[in-house]
């Protein structure tokens, strides 16, 4: 900074001179009164003269002299040019001659220097991509930093306007504006700051915008309690840890909450779009108190983090998720060891994208170990379990040969990884259902390279020294299920047809003395076959049951080697007994092993099918002593067909369970004294019509020591799951709810856009929690009605709905009339009131479960156990109600309809059913004219052979089945003439055998072509086939890609005269790429681009390819193809031209998941472009062009939902942005 002085005086001059004659003045103004970096370069010195035309001489201070000239208005000016000048002080003098007194007039000033300009910043606006939902917007702040305190700050708008500011004493501005009825759909800020010397600060600017999609739904207000998702106690503490949305029904937390509902807490930090994963186990770890849980890592690719958290809350921490070498990677499964220190977790968070390797993690530093070493390309860690001393690991894994999957141990701190029994070869494998001795020193498996017959070994190897034992041995068919290890850990029981072939024995190999003992009756007849087994808990027993008469299943006790066979029970009648086949929990020990709570039908009424058993528990003394005791007297002649949940109490007096008892579909829960004595129900009233007490994992569990019960229900709205706490004692009989916070509930989905496009429509519970409504729009949003009419009380469940092509009518399933009946009706979406279409539903549990709107006839179908429970009738009705019409017969027996079809042209309806034979699943034709004739499509098959499903041709001329048909457990595909099946019935694809076979049906767009998906090469991966109908040519599509190549996606395509198969392909294990082929094979392609070493177009689930409804039919699909861990976005025309990316992405954006309407020409796609893991809405063109974001920002927000819909120049979408995790729908253009 300079300074220049001036000073004013005439020389040689006295008092009478100085008032007598002119004087000479420098004048300083705004522009000049300092130089600064504005004005250095043109800095003028100006000020009044005297003497018109005479010259003025300018002095700077070491800068020389300068002359200017006094014009006729007496005044003067000089620009000068004053670069590279110091910061600092000048003096400056200006002096004229005065020719008439002979002397000089002289003006001194001294001037600041000051070339530093002050610095001003703008911070981010409140909502500022969506200014009108900021709650501040009435007193709509800007603010920032300014650099001079008490100097001006200037703001100027785009409105227009303009604001004069003074940065404050502590260098901060603001501004405050009224936005209240502002729409402008952006407002620029313009930013400037001046200090005293004149210099002016960089202009900053910023953008507030309002975009111009818009809310068409109704506002939510609705409330209602959250659905608990899962609990297990939290060690002895007397606490339940628990997963349920604790602030918003989208938004699942984890929560901490004692037995009798206090203290309930939210322990995990605020998470993103997705919250918990529900699919995750929650796990206590009392022992450090803490937690474990899996969240979705948002902007990832829907990708998981494994978390620990103390349960006050603090301390959380990523133990394992996606990592600066795959971001795209995250965790898959866990568990915690029995000593709480260390979680094994297996997760693809290596270099290799799709690499699932074995990690050992420190719960509380979370140290990683890496167990499963290196694996070859392709190899994959399978699953894992932990041995019950928790040293060591135990799984499987291809670890040298892709697809040879062995099976291998290694210890909780990395060493000693060995492979365990023998080494498998390609398409050989340990199955996944290896048991772990409760020793920790034996591992028994099936695997299937050492039998010689197709069937599976059983094994079993030592963890401590290696040894491999053969136990299965000889027999004809192998094993068909895993062992069970005594609890003594001696002792290895297994079912075997080693006496007759598909006779199933009980035999017991002793790993102590290696002897291999039946302990069950000799099989005289095919009939006689093993079910369900158990151990005692003293490893003393084995009890099992038994069909030594066909289909009476007897229980049975034994010893290990085979002596003391005794039986329990002798059944009178066909059909009674214990369950057919294993089946978890039907036979229970006592802890004293002195009886056997047994699940068995004793009713001695003989039921028409193995499947209309009716169960009850019964208690039997396993000495033979004593009458068996029915714990369930309220079972009998009733149709209980499983007991989910049997749990014995550790005393062996009680044994609760969970049961539909009352024959109402409701399962819930009760407790039965062993001895008969007393029952009780502990679960609450089930209002809901189908609600259930819940016997998943981690939805109840007891606690016999506190003498506790906590259990979810959806007691009162169906999948509003919530937690009850109940006494274990036999005299106390009430239920306690453990209430959850009341939450925001109200949310949006959509219903498919008709073919017209002319009209949209979603579903909501904007107003009460529990009354789901139907709304229609155009697609601009105006013009919004609600379809349904109001419900009664405890009503409101709608299930299904459609459009007509046109747009008029939306067809939909729900209780409108009566709480808890489904029916069908016909709404307008023009608000009109809809018409019930279903005939009046006589039976009292009975419902309309799907319906099917033929566009050619413009006929409804619809099907429903409308008159007898459980048995489906099909009827038919124009939409105005009028012509209804029952199109199924009356059969003899009693039939089930599993899957139905109405052909395109409305000719006819398929139903898959079993018609002809009682639990035999054939494909029938049933003419729509009402006259209930039934035409076999499929060729003739065995008795207890049955078909899998069905397609119909485009054309409806031709059905497509597939099932066995020729040879048990091998699936054929056939092609059958609509017209006439039995005398058309093409061979499109045989079954080589149980393993290689087709697995379904689909048709070209012409019907001209079956393509028929299989695993006809490699045990494990699909290849497909296609069948010519017209010469009956069968083509391999295999061929032109690897032998051992997987496909994970195939759909035709027709263009022009262009006819291909398009298919996602292995072309190196687990390296998927895109491929185009003609129908017959010829003229194979790869049409993605190559991707980058590790990288893959994505195959998850074959979503991420798709095809547009353009002129080119162009596939678009996201790929691993520039960056590694980078999914992007790219789109190929079928000849494997106009190949192109997309769209460019911000280094930390992935492509989230695509979106196509056969409305629209473009490609919908979310993306955290904008901030990472802020999902907004993208749309671009086959061709690249028009990209356009749909919902720009949403800071604060977690943006677009996975709920996506357009027509031809509008798109609908949900989104939280203006009520975060409160999904509304929007609509913008393009």
């Amino acid at each position: 900074m300079a300074i220049f002085i001036f000073t004013g005086c005439s020389l040689e001059a006295n008092l009478e001179d100085l008032t007598s004659r002119n004087q000479l003045f420098i004048v300083l103004d705004e522009s000049n009164k300092a130089i600064n970096s504005s004005n250095i370069r043109s800095y003028a010195i100006k000020g009044s003269c005297q003497h018109v035309g005479e010259p003025v001489q300018i002095t700077l201070e070491g800068r020389g002299t300068f002359e200017g000239l006094c014009d006729a208005s007496k005044t003067f000016e000089v620009v000068l040019d004053l670069d590279g000048l110091l910061e600092g002080q000048i003096q400056m003098t200006v002096s004229q001659n005065e020719t008439e007194l002979k002397k000089t007039s002289l003006d001194t000033k001294t001037i600041i220097v000051d070339l530093t300009p002050p610095t001003v910043t703008v911070n981010a606006p409140d909502n500022a991509d969506n200014y009108p939902v900021s709650s501040l917007r009435a007193n709509y702040p800007i603010t920032g930093a300014c650099s001079d305190a008490l100097n001006l700050v200037k703001v100027v708008t785009s409105l227009p306007s303009e604001h004069f500011l003074v940065c404050s004493a502590l260098h901060q501005w603001e501004m405050r504006m009224d936005l209240s009825t502002q729409t402008a759909s952006s407002i620029d800020f313009y930013i400037q700051h001046f200090d005293t010397a004149g210099n002016i600060s960089e202009t900053k600017s910023v953008t507030i915008r309002y975009p111009q999609w818009q809310k068409i739904s109704p506002d939510v207000t609705s409330t209602g309690y959250p659905a608990v998702r899962q609990i297990v106690q939290y060690g002895d503490s007397g606490r339940v840890l628990l997963s349920s949305p604790l602030r918003n029904d989208d938004m699942v937390d984890l929560g901490l909450v004692n037995f009798d509902g206090t203290g309930l807490t939210r322990i995990n930090p605020m998470s993103g779009q997705w919250g918990l994963d529900q699919t995750s186990v929650i796990t206590p770890v009392p022992k450090h108190s803490r937690a474990l849980y899996v969240r979705f890592a948002i902007g990832r690719v829907q990708l998981k983090e494994l978390h620990s958290v103390k349960i006050d809350g603090s301390g959380d921490r990523v133990l394992m998720g996606p990592t600066s070498v795959n971001p795209t990677g995250g965790v898959t499964s866990y568990a915690l060891t029995p000593d709480q220190n260390t979680v094994i977790a297996m997760g693809d968070v290596g270099p290799t994208d799709n690499e699932f390797n074995l990690y050992a993690i420190n719960v509380l530093t979370g140290a990683q170990t890496k167990l499963n070493g290196s694996m070859v390309a392709g190899g994959d860690v399978r699953e894992f379990r932990i041995t019950p001393d928790g040293s060591t690991v135990v799984f499987r894994m291809d670890k040298d040969i892709d697809e040879a999957i062995d099976l291998y141990a290694v210890n909780v701190n990395g060493t000693n990884l060995r492979r365990l029994g023998p080494e498998m070869a390609l398409n050989e494998a340990v199955q996944s259902d290896y048991v772990i001795s409760a020793d920790s020193k034996w591992v028994v498996y099936r695997e299937n390279k050492t039998f010689n017959n197709g069937g599976m070994a059983l094994g079993a190897v030592s963890l401590v020294t290696g040894e491999v034992i053969d136990v299965s041995a000889t027999s004809f068919n192998g094993v068909t299920a895993i062992a069970e290890i005594s609890p003594n850990s001696r002792y290895v029981a297994y079912r075997i047809d080693r006496g007759m072939s598909t006779c199933l024995e009980m035999w017991v190999y002793d790993l102590q003395t290696r002897a291999d003992n039946r302990v069950t009756v000799a099989c005289a007849s095919t009939t006689m076959d093993v079910g369900s087994f158990v151990w005692s808990p003293d490893s003393t027993k084995i009890a099992f049951t038994q069909a030594i008469s066909s289909y009476r299943f007897d229980l049975h006790i034994a010893n290990p080697d085979g002596t003391g066979l005794l039986r329990l029970t002798t059944t009178s009648v066909v059909r009674n007994g214990g369950h057919q086949g294993i089946e978890k929990n039907t036979i229970n020990f006592s802890p004293n092993g002195k009886k056997i709570i047994w699940q068995a039908d004793v009713s001695g009424i003989s039921p028409p099918a193995v499947g209309e058993m009716k169960f009850d528990l019964i208690a039997i003394n396993t000495d033979g002593s004593g009458t068996p005791v029915v714990l369930t007297p309220q079972a009998q002649a009733s149709v209980v067909r499983n007991y989910p949940v049997v749990e014995v109490s550790p005393s062996g007096d009680r044994v609760a369970y969970i049961a539909d008892l009352e024959v109402d579909g409701k399962y819930e829960m009760y407790l039965s004294a062993v001895d008969g004595s007393s029952n009780r129900k502990l679960s609450p009233l089930i209002s809901n019509l189908d609600g259930d007490v819940l016997s998943g994992n981690l939805q109840y569990f007891f606690d016999w020591d506190l003498n506790t019960v906590m259990m979810l229900a959806d007691d009162n709205i169906e999948a509003v799951n919530g937690l009850y706490r109940a006494s274990l004692s036999l005299v106390v009989s009430a239920s306690a709810k453990i209430n959850m916070p009341l939450i925001r509930s109200g949310d949006y989905f959509f219903v498919t856009p008709p073919a017209s496009g002319t009209k949209v429509a979603f579903r909501g519970n904007p107003d009460v929690d529990a009354e789901m409504h139907l709304y229609a729009s155009d697609p601009s949003g105006s013009n919004l009605v609600r379809v349904t009419k109001a419900y009664p009380a405890g009503g409101g469940k709608l299930t299904t709905f459609a459009f007509t092509d046109d747009g008029t009518k939306i067809i939909y399933l729900a209780d409108q009339d009566t709480p808890g009946v489904q029916e069908l009706y016909v709404g307008d979406s023009n608000g009109a009131a809809p018409v019930k279409v279903s005939i009046p539903i006589t039976n009292p549990n009975g419902a309309i479960t799907a319906f099917n709107f033929n566009e050619a006839t413009q006929k409804l179908y619809y099907i429903g156990d409308i008159t007898v429970d459980t048995i489906p009738e099909i009827h038919r009705v124009n939409l105005d109600g009028t012509g209804a019409l029952k199109i199924t017969p009356d059969f003899a027996h009693p039939v089930i309809y599993s899957d139905w079809d109405v052909a395109p042209d409305g000719s006819y309806i398929v139903i898959r059913m079993d018609y002809d034979i009682d639990a035999k699943w054939e494909i029938g034709k049933v003419a729509v004219d009402g006259s209930g004739t039934v035409t076999r499509i499929n060729s003739v098959i065995a008795a207890g052979y049955d078909l899998a499903s069905f397609v119909i041709s485009p054309d409806s001329q031709w059905v497509c089945y597939w099932g066995i048909t020729s040879v048990n457990s091998v699936y054929d595909v056939k092609v059958a003439s609509a017209a006439n099946p039995a005398g058309v019935n093409y061979m499109a694809a045989q079954g080589v055998d149980a393993v290689r076979m087709g697995s379904g049906c689909r048709f070209s767009e012409d019907s001209e072509y079956a393509v028929i998906p299989g695993d006809f090469v490699t045990n494990g991966r699909t290849t497909l086939k296609t069948f010519r109908i017209s010469d009956q040519a069968q083509f391999d599509m295999n061929p032109g890609l690897p032998a051992t190549s997987h496909t994970s996606l195939y759909q035709t395509l027709t263009e022009g005269a262009n006819k291909r198969l398009i298919a996602l392909s292995e072309s190196s294990p687990d390296i998927y790429e895109l491929y185009s082929m003609n129908l017959d094979g010829s003229d194979i392609r790869k049409i993605s681009q190559n991707p980058i070493a590790g990288g893959q177009v994505n195959a998850n689930n074959g979503t991420s390819v798709k095809f547009l409804n353009d002129a080119n039919k162009t596939i678009v699909y996201t790929g691993l193809i520039e960056t590694v861990g980078k999914w992007d976005l790219y789109a190929v025309k079928w000849d494997g031209t106009e190949s192109r990316k997309l769209v460019t992405l911000n280094t930390f954006a992935d492509i989230y998941d695509t979106f196509v309407s056969a409305l629209a020409d473009r490609v919908f796609f979310r993306a955290d472009n904008d901030k990472d893991g802020v999902l907004s809405l993208y749309s671009v063109k086959g061709d690249g062009t028009g990209l356009k974001n749909h919902m720009p920002g949403l800071q604060g927000n977690t943006g677009v939902w996975n709920s996506v819909m357009a027509t031809s120049n509008r798109v609908l979408f949900t989104s939280d942005a203006y009520n975060s995790q409160t999904l509304e729908v929007f609509v913008d253009t393009f």
